[in-house]
């Protein structure tokens, strides 16, 4: 009878041990096009498409939350990486990123900006994580011709 309740009493020592405690505070995607051509961000997986239209110059921001304890993970816009993303540059150029990606882009916009690098840079405003993506002239350059429409 006394094993049974040391039993009992560790099994519910270890399920308040193993509750993780879970902290939700907001944060923001931020995709910055410092180009000067309007874009298209497209980012999309099997069930998944979400599209982002940039005027030059301006930025968008994709306001979610990201939930932290033993791991870290967002919701701002989309949840993980999705396998594919494009950037359109006006009906001239676009950028391609596959997941995993045959490219030689060190930057991935369809990428979990939480993970680190693929082009997202943290900071912090008022206790608000933001994570940003910047388009540059470089992305414009090294984007593939469209040769007549990019649709």
């Amino acid at each position: 009878m006394i094993m049974k309740n040391i039993l009992v009493l560790c099994l519910i020592f270890a399920s308040i041990s193993c509750k993780e405690n879970l902290t939700e505070h907001p944060s923001i995607r931020r995709i910055v096009n410092g180009t000067e051509v309007n874009v298209r961000v497209e980012v999309f997986g099997d069930d998944q498409k979400f599209i982002y239209n940039i005027i030059a110059g301006d930025s968008f921001d994709i306001e979610g939350i990201c939930t932290s304890g033993i791991e870290t993970y967002c919701d701002l816009g989309w949840v993980t990486s999705l396998a594919n993303g494009r950037i359109f540059f006006g009906n001239e150029k676009v950028q391609v990123f596959g997941y995993p990606s045959g490219n030689n882009y060190e930057k991935f916009i369809n990428a979990d900006p939480i993970s680190g690098g693929y082009g997202y840079v943290r900071s912090n405003e008022n206790g608000i994580d933001i994570y940003t993506y910047r388009i540059t002239p470089e992305d414009y350059d090294m984007a593939e011709d469209c040769d007549g429409g990019c649709d």
